[in-house]
Order: structure tokens, then C-alpha cells, then sequence
């Protein structure tokens, strides 16, 4: 916060001596701000997993609830999650979810309304999904 202020000071010292106006100076760093987080959502629903058809994943809200057939959901099955897209030239959008106890990394490689791969980061394996409800 302090460094973007100071860069902003810069910025406003060197528009003031170059006689460029202070209002292009903010709307580009805003704009360099809203670039380099941006927020995402996973469309609401059961997503099952393609190689374990008993694994599936129920989405509410930014909730993230891991369920199995026949096995009770307790609260360390519940996290809530969050998507940022950490850089805009490599696209790298970063899942990560968080319970009391835990927090669990991936990548998302791809995502639609219907279909939903992600690297889970410690491994580097692949978990693909599709939305059955």
C-alpha cells in the first residue's frame, strides 16, 4: 500500500512537471489495479469428478463442499474458495481454498459452465470435472 502510494506520488510529480494531467495518471493506474486481480466464480451446482464417478463437488456461492458417495460431509469437506488471476500475460488463475484447519492450492487450467480442470499445485496433477446438476 505504501509503495503504491509512493509510485502514485512519483507519478503525480512527474505528470505535474510534464504538464500531463493528473487524471490520465490515475485512470491508468486504477486501471493497472483492476488488471491484476480480477475475481472469478464457478457456476453453481454438482460437479462430479471424471475418474472417481463417486467424488463429486457441490458448489454454493464461494463455497466448496468435497462429498463421496456413502461418506458423511463434515466441516473439514467445507472451504470456501476464491479465484485471482495472478498475472495478465500468462493467464495464471490461482484457486485456492480455505477451511479453519486447512488451505488447498491449484491452478485452474480451464473452466466453463459445464467442464472444470485444475492442478492441484503440490503434485501437478490434473482433476477434471463436469457439472451434473
Amino acid at each position: 500500500m505504501i509503495i503504491g502510494l509512493f509510485i502514485l506520488g512519483i507519478g503525480y510529480l512527474y505528470s505535474f512537471a510534464s504538464g500531463v494531467k493528473n487524471d490520465s495518471i490515475n485512470k491508468r493506474y486504477e486501471l493497472k489495479l483492476k488488471d491484476s486481480i480480477i475475481l472469478l466464480k464457478i457456476t453453481n451446482g454438482l460437479w462430479i469428478h471424471s475418474e472417481d464417478s463417486l467424488a463429486t463437488v457441490k458448489i454454493d456461492g464461494f463455497q466448496w463442499i468435497f462429498q463421496y458417495k456413502n461418506e458423511i460431509t463434515d466441516s473439514t469437506d467445507i472451504y470456501d474458495y476464491q479465484i485471482i488471476d495472478k498475472t495478465i500475460e500468462n493467464k495464471i488463475k490461482s484457486l485456492t481454498l480455505t477451511n479453519k484447519s486447512d488451505t488447498l492450492e491449484y491452478e485452474l487450467d480451464y473452466l466453463t459452465d459445464k467442464n472444470m480442470t485444475l492442478i492441484y499445485l503440490p503434485r501437478g496433477n490434473f482433476h477434471n470435472y463436469t457439472r451434473i446438476d
